[in-house]
């Protein structure tokens, strides 16, 4: 029985040690979100649950990325330092601007936000092709 009891004992010691180390290791989370405003170049602001978050656009999203659009939003470093958008999943805008519209199948296909003008200005209209 001794022996058992101080397998037992270490095999606890171990499991306290491994469990105290993980709560202090950080990893990312993912949060889904609402641009607050249109971004400024390679940053943008995210609400997140009320709060207010400033958010770094990687290179390919930040053309694409406007207000009211639903982002996901990554904690890169878990511990709340640096947050960058992952990914759009929608928008809260209750239409595209313009849509494509498939005849055969009778269904809208594709979408962007909005309609620039010559000059590259966001018009204030809706169109479907």
């Amino acid at each position: 029985m001794a022996s058992y009891d101080t397998q037992k004992n270490i095999i606890d010691a171990i499991k306290t040690i491994v469990s105290a180390e993980v709560t202090k290791t950080s990893t990312t989370s993912s949060k889904v979100g609402i641009v607050v405003e249109d971004p400024v170049g390679f940053s943008c602001n995210v609400d997140i649950g009320g709060q207010t978050f400033s958010c770094q656009l990687p290179e390919h999203l930040h053309s694409w990325i406007q207000a009211n659009d639903i982002v996901i939003v990554q904690d890169l470093y878990g511990d709340g330092s640096k947050k960058i958008v992952t990914g759009k999943t929608g928008s809260i805008n209750p239409t595209p601007s313009l849509v494509f519209f498939d005849e055969a199948s009778q269904k809208n296909i594709s979408g962007v936000d909005y309609v620039e003008d010559e000059n590259g200005n966001k018009m204030d209209t809706y169109g479907t092709i």
